[in-house]
């Protein structure tokens, strides 16, 4: 381990080494390589319902080659995105289809009952009707990639499409119609040709199933994490050092603020890592400008072997350092958007969900400026912050910013008021302005009242609807005005 730097960085807690426990005998299946690095399910089934699409989007190298890359994983409108069940069910066709040999053929067959017992699950009617619906949801799943994805076969990016990638390209269930004019025996998949020839050429990596069963019985953190470190440790690195919130990004879990909390959500699972020897030691420090980092020392479960050396080896700290995830989200309202704009803007993520007070402090300064406004003021209200209180972690310390940074906007709005004075330019108040957008939010409100969950700012069920997007690699802030089913995206500068 190459020595500290003491200005820079500093060991907080290594996690105590642990014996390994009694597991139960391997089989190695082959994981695609674009699934571990990027993550394309949720793991938690928490407001899953209102996830629309998880956007990837950074800076990488290829060469002597720097761009930027995009991949955005869009659900059937029909279905909700794949989350927890479905990730589960498509590493159990993974199991199925590495037991019918090599070379690795469509399509997949299976009966409910292998399905199940594969997942650890109960065969029965409603079980049945999950299990549709998770295959369904990954069926419906449309990748969109720019220099993201790659190709197996000539390790180079998949071209860019407008109808984009899919992961399945066909399934059939049960006593339905096969392609061919048969009727289906057993249920059947077809993985999408592109995904299944990155399994026949290698782009893969041998994960142990019973392993990452057990891992995700326990902890889906564990699993996730085992499947990201597998990839990043493919190129023989004795150690990977990767920032907490960017660690956070790629599994995709929540950005905890403070390290006491990063500690609870990863703790439970770096044990389990631990104890089946897939790490060998896990150390929590503090980075440049006090950043929460994690440094791992590979276990002898994924040391590098001939198979993984099949895989690129990670050598690029553009990649791990320069990743942003957003999650897009329907039914979210102005208020809610506005705090997920301060924590893009303050700390380069969105991972947060706002908590009572900041939807409180979020809608007084709507009513008190109006949507246009706190957008326009944000970007001045986070250089006072920086300013003025660097180490401030969540949005209620904005409080005593905001009305400073709007005395400042009205006195450059009055003194280009009095330059076009002499031009004859009409004038308009800010002020005005404020009150407009406050009448335009009244209409929202008035518009949503019959909405079913009774939320004020909410229009995600009757008529207009505010949905956050964010422009570029985590840069500024868009939004959409929806009516109906048409969208109009507009970037504020």
């Amino acid at each position: 381990m190459p020595p500290q730097n003491p200005a820079t960085t500093s060991a907080i807690e290594p996690s105590a080494p642990v014996a390994a426990p009694a597991v139960a005998p391997a089989q190695f299946i082959k994981a695609e390589a674009n699934l571990l690095r990027f993550p394309i399910f949720a793991l938690s089934t928490k407001g899953l319902k209102n996830v629309d699409q998880i956007q990837c989007v950074g800076m990488k190298r290829e060469g002597t080659q720097e761009h930027r890359f995009s991949l955005t994983v869009s659900r059937n409108t029909r279905f909700i995105y794949p989350g927890p069940l479905a990730r589960k069910v498509h590493f159990a066709l993974l199991s199925i289809v590495y037991e019918q040999g090599f070379p690795f053929k469509n399509p997949v067959g299976f009966t409910w009952r292998d399905l199940a017992r594969r997942i650890q699950s109960a065969h029965g009617g409603d079980k049945i009707d999950r299990l549709k619906e998770a295959i369904r949801s990954i069926h419906g799943v449309v990748l969109t990639t720019e220099y993201a994805l790659k190709s197996g076969a000539d390790r180079q990016a998949l071209p860019s499409r407008e109808r984009g990638y899919h992961l399945y390209s066909d399934f059939v269930f049960l006593n339905e119609p096969l392609p061919d004019g048969g009727i289906a025996d057993r249920n059947y998949v077809w993985f999408a040709d592109w995904y299944l020839a990155n399994l026949n050429s290698f782009y893969a990596a041998p994960i142990d199933y019973h392993l990452w069963r057990s891992l995700n019985e326990q902890s889906p953190i564990a699993s996730r994490l085992y499947e990201f470190l597998l990839f990043n440790f493919a190129g023989r690195h004795p150690q990977l050092t990767i920032n907490y919130a960017k660690l956070a990004q790629f599994l995709p879990v929540r950005v905890e603020q403070y390290l006491s909390l990063a500690q609870r959500q990863l703790g439970e699972a770096m044990e389990l890592l631990q104890q089946n020897l897939v790490t060998r030691s896990t150390t929590w420090m503090l980075g440049k400008n006090n950043a929460i980092q994690l440094r791992f020392v590979p276990g002898p479960l994924i040391a590098p072997g001939r198979e993984q050396e099949r895989l690129p080896a990670v050598v690029d700290s553009a990649f791990l350092e320069d990743f942003c995830v957003t999650e897009i989200r329907t039914h979210e309202t102005p208020s809610e958007t506005i705090v997920r704009q301060f924590y893009r803007l303050w700390a380069g993520h969105e991972q947060t969900h706002p908590v009572k007070a900041e939807i409180a402090w979020a809608n007084e300064l709507l009513d008190q400026y109006g949507r246009r406004t706190v957008d326009l003021l944000m970007p001045a209200v986070i250089k006072r912050l920086k300013a003025g209180f660097p180490n401030a972690k969540t949005f209620g310390a904005t409080r005593r910013y905001f009305a400073a940074a709007h005395a400042d906007l009205e006195r450059q709005h009055r003194s280009r008021t009095k330059r076009d004075d002499g031009k004859g330019v009409s004038q308009v108040s800010l002020s005005f302005c404020s009150c407009r957008a406050r009448a335009v939010r009244g209409c929202f409100e008035s518009s949503d009242s019959r909405s079913s969950d009774g939320n004020p700012h909410d229009a995600g069920s009757v008529g207009a609807r505010w949905i956050h997007r964010p422009v570029g690699a985590c840069g500024a802030p868009g939004r959409s005005f929806t009516t109906g089913t048409s969208a109009t995206h507009t970037a504020l500068s």
